[in-house]
């Protein structure tokens, strides 16, 4: 299994500490976001991951440098070169290739999580999931479920027929991985570059492809597009993360 970090966004609305540095690149607990899911994803036995740059590329290239021997993980840089004008849909359509024979997790770059989180969907055996906190909240993706199955993901859901929150991580096996990239191709194909690749995944769900859910259960995380988002990383959200796995190391 491989996983796939969505990095190559501007995060405009971070500005002015993301005009020099790009937003995995920026710190909450003295490391960076990406640092954190590459602890994260060491966890996960994985044989690769794969980071799809595009805004200031040469200062994540120059991060892995200082910190590649930290983590037991193979990395590989892609590169997005219209990041500027496209959306993530087009960063993992650039990472297909690093994943087309395997399983892979994919991460939007921007996400604070409790560990736990991506070892569950890890796990999981269904050909498509993501991982979603069922409460709603304002300014995210919500999912609507049905059957236990997700039938509709996106900004446009609105929050009456909304079941939950899409956290910004999830997994993709066999055929899953196949048919993502499929619908992908054809979005792409249509001129929609500047979409997520949740509309991918809708798409998906809308032909029948069951795409499952793995729940939070309460973990916390944090999605950081804005800079009230990283105070409350910084201040709240990372503290809990720390003592709960503490904690568990405790116990352990």
């Amino acid at each position: 299994m491989n996983a796939v970090i969505l990095a190559a966004g501007c995060s405009t609305r971070l500005y002015p500490l993301t005009s020099e540095r790009p937003k995995c690149l920026l710190e909450v607990g003295g490391k960076t976001l990406l640092e954190h899911q590459l602890e994260a994803l060491a966890t996960c036995h994985l044989n690769e991951a794969i980071i799809v740059t595009g805004y200031l590329a040469d200062h994540v290239s120059a991060k892995l440098v200082e910190i590649r021997q930290r983590y037991p993980l193979p990395l590989r840089l892609v590169h997005n070169p219209l990041y500027a004008e496209t959306n993530n849909i087009y960063s993992l359509w650039m990472a297909r290739e690093a994943v087309r024979k395997t399983d892979f997790l994919c991460l939007h770059a921007d996400v604070l999580f409790h560990p736990q989180m991506l070892r569950k969907a890890a796990t999981l055996e269904e050909a498509a999931c993501l991982v979603v906190d069922r409460e709603l909240l304002e300014e995210t993706m919500k999912v609507r479920i049905e059957q236990d199955r997700i039938v509709a993901v996106g900004k446009h859901v609105r929050e009456p027929e909304a079941s939950g929150t899409f956290v910004g991580l999830a997994k993709f096996s066999g055929d899953g991985g196949r048919a993502l990239f499929h619908e992908i191709e054809q979005l792409l194909g249509e001129g929609h570059k500047d979409a997520y690749f949740t509309a991918a995944v809708e798409r998906l769900a809308v032909k029948g492809f069951p795409v499952a859910v793995c729940f939070t259960e309460g973990l916390p995380w944090i999605e950081i597009d804005v800079l009230e988002d990283l105070e409350r990383a910084r201040r709240d959200v990372h503290p809990t993360i720390e003592r709960s796995l503490h904690q568990r190391r405790r116990v352990e």
